[in-house]
């Protein structure tokens, strides 16, 4: 045939009707005999199902209605009878379809149901595709005997046993979407808008049973058809038992073992972790707790000795606990409140905080809230482990605490006291107690002075901006050593902008250190000196102003180099632009130049066009010798008219 025609359009039984021997294939002696034993067709331009007598518009149209509307009937009511006997049997059939594919399809053709070679598509090869119109896998070798090609179906696995076994282990499709004949139909899954044709594909989920196109339906899972009680829909069955079926994207992501191994395995310990935290916060504050407790009976113990010794001499006032602890009564009070199960015994060697052996120099002293055997460290040289402090320096910090009357009686005398007799009103203890006895305090905002919170909040932008200039500064660095070391050509736009934010960064850090500088200081006698208000935290504001300066002036200089090895780096650039500039500039002809150089051209130019003449007349009359020498003179004509040409520039013709 000079071209192919489709099977499936509606014209080809048309044009099929009228008997031309042309359009028929070969064919053997077999089948001649069987085409001159069958009737003629008829003339009609539909087909018509030989079961049911419905109209239909293609072969493709007839095979998917018999497969779907009556394959499981007849299979049923028969006992899974072969349809193709009953198609054999019926004479509308054997006179018209069978007929009207032989002339369509070459010689000998497999079986009614298998015709031969086309381009289908091939759904899959693990799945039963049985009575799916679009698929070769419709074939089904056992009910063909005659059939010469082995189906797809019939080459897979699960589908090498007998043809009863696989129809008995076959997913049910009652539940399958039917195609709509007259309205076009469009593929049900999320986002995809594909029109579901032979090109892209209509494809029942075995598992839903909606219709997909090719794309959306190359997924398998293990099916099963569904129990008394289940429902209509196949069950996933992951045993080997279940069947592989082709599914859609959904039903694949929603099967148990999916599911199952993409949860992550959570081990949720935040409960015992809010337990055990809360435990430990519990130990804190009844800790606390317990430091508060027993410094009030200290605070009430010592403003009681306080007031009975009062009128007592100097030496009877005086304590002798640094010679005898044990012989001082207040001490052995104090044993009291702490314990004598926390109160440690003298034969400790270490101290308890920063673990330093006891000697002559360091002694020993039991805390008095705690009873642990510490060394005095008051200045920090180890870890700040104990201080004597007066018991008024705690009670002014902390006012709220249910002391006794006669604590706030005589707190003003105590006050009084001078500097040298505040041995007689203090209290030993531990850096741990005293950071538990003074946790609220240090804790409260409103115990917190405005100046404090001031200071603070225009560091904490200075602090920000530090941190800008030491992160920006170590880039623009590498970017500068980059472009020394690259080509003259090179791309500078990072450098550029680097270079813009940092010196933004360095003008916006010297404002801030000058708006600091104002703020918190002044100049008296030519020196600079804090202002009175800021006097409590002079040593503080003058180490931050320090600060600031000596790190903005590093900084200053160190992007100052940068900057002069960038220029260097340029100068070197344009110094060697303009020496190669001036080697390539082409000297200035004068006048008279300029004219002899144009009359030598146009006398180069009438040369050559007498050499092409030449050459022209030396070829006809076929003078093959001359002509390689005329060649070779046109040639160097060229060169020098080039140079002479070169040498004019603008001033040519």
């Amino acid at each position: 045939m000079s071209q192919s025609q489709d099977p499936a359009d509606p014209s080809v039984a048309t044009e099929n009707s009228k008997p031309e021997k042309d359009l028929e294939p070969p064919q053997s002696s077999e089948s001649v005999e069987r085409s001159h034993q069958k009737p003629k067709r008829t003339s009609s331009t539909t087909l018509q199902c030989p079961i049911c007598n419905e109209a239909m518009i293609s072969i493709h149209q007839l095979n998917r209605h018999i497969d779907d509307a009556h394959v499981e009937s007849a299979d049923t009511q028969r006992g899974r009878e072969d349809p193709s006997s009953k198609l054999a049997a019926n004479e509308y059939a054997g006179n018209d379809i069978k007929s009207w594919i032989k002339k369509k399809l070459p010689a000998d053709p497999p079986s009614l149901f298998s015709p031969g070679k086309r381009k289908t598509i091939n759904l899959d090869l693990l799945d039963g595709n049985r009575g799916f119109g679009l698929s070769d896998s419709l074939n089904d070798v056992s009910k063909n005997p005659g059939s010469k090609e082995q189906s797809p179906t019939e080459s897979s696995p699960l589908k090498s046993a007998s043809p009863k076994t696989s129809r008995t282990n076959e997913i049910t499709r009652t539940h399958w979407r039917q195609p709509s004949i007259t309205g076009a139909l469009s593929c049900s899954h999320p986002g995809c808008k594909r029109t579901l044709n032979i090109k892209n594909g209509i494809v029942n989920c075995r598992k839903c049973g909606n219709l997909f196109c090719n794309e959306h339906t190359h997924c398998k899972v293990r099916l099963r058809n569904p129990g008394p009680g289940e429902g209509k829909l196949p069950m996933y069955d992951c045993s080997a038992n279940g069947v592989w079926c082709r599914s859609c994207e959904t039903c694949y992501l929603n099967k148990p073992d999916f599911v199952a191994g993409v949860e992550v395995a959570v081990n949720d310990v935040s409960v015992q972790y809010q337990q055990k935290r809360s435990e430990f916060i519990d130990t804190k504050m009844l800790r606390r707790i317990k430091i508060q407790k027993r410094f009030i009976k200290n605070a009430n113990l010592i403003t009681e000795h306080f007031i009975a010794n009062s009128k007592a001499s100097f030496w009877n006032g005086f304590s002798f606990h640094a010679f005898s602890a044990n012989a001082d009564p207040l001490i052995a009070q104090q044993k009291q409140i702490v314990g004598s199960d926390n109160w440690q015994d003298d034969s400790v060697t270490h101290c308890a905080i920063c673990y330093t052996n006891f000697n002559f120099l360091i002694r020993k002293h039991h805390c008095r809230l705690c009873g642990r055997l510490v060394c005095n460290d008051p200045e920090g040289e180890r870890m700040y482990c104990s201080i004597l402090l007066s018991i008024t320096s705690f009670i002014e910090k902390l006012p709220t605490l249910n002391y006794a009357s006669i604590v706030k009686q005589n707190l003003p005398k105590m006050l009084e006291l001078p500097l040298e007799s505040q041995d007689r009103i203090s209290l030993r203890c531990c850096v741990d107690c005293k950071n538990d006895l003074l946790h609220s305090w240090k804790s409260s905002d409103e115990l917190r002075q405005e100046s404090d919170r001031e200071i603070f909040t225009i560091y904490n932008g200075i602090l920000v901006l530090k941190n800008t200039i030491a992160t920006l500064l170590p880039r623009y660095r590498k970017l500068v050593e980059k472009i020394s070391n690259s080509d003259a050509d090179a791309d500078r736009s990072d450098l550029n902008n680097a270079r813009l934010r940092l010196m933004s960064a360095l003008k916006d850090f010297e404002g801030a250190s000058t708006r600091f500088r104002t703020q918190f200081l002044q100049l008296q006698d030519g020196k600079l000196c804090i202002k009175d208000e800021y006097n409590n935290h002079k040593q503080l504001v003058l180490n931050m102003y320090q600060s600031t300066i000596m790190f903005l002036q590093d900084n200053l200089e160190s992007f100052k180099g940068l900057n002069a090895t960038i220029q260097e780096n340029e100068k070197k650039t344009i110094e060697k632009m303009e020496a190669g500039a001036h080697q390539t500039e082409r000297p200035r002809l004068t006048k008279k130049e300029v004219r002899e150089k144009r009359e030598k051209l146009m006398v180069m130019k009438e040369q050559t066009f007498i050499v092409e003449n030449l050459i022209e007349s030396a070829t006809k009359q076929r003078k093959f010798d001359e002509i390689d020498s005329l060649l070779g003179n046109k040639n160097e004509l060229a060169k020098e008219i080039a140079v002479l040409e070169e040498e004019l520039g603008d001033e040519g013709f």
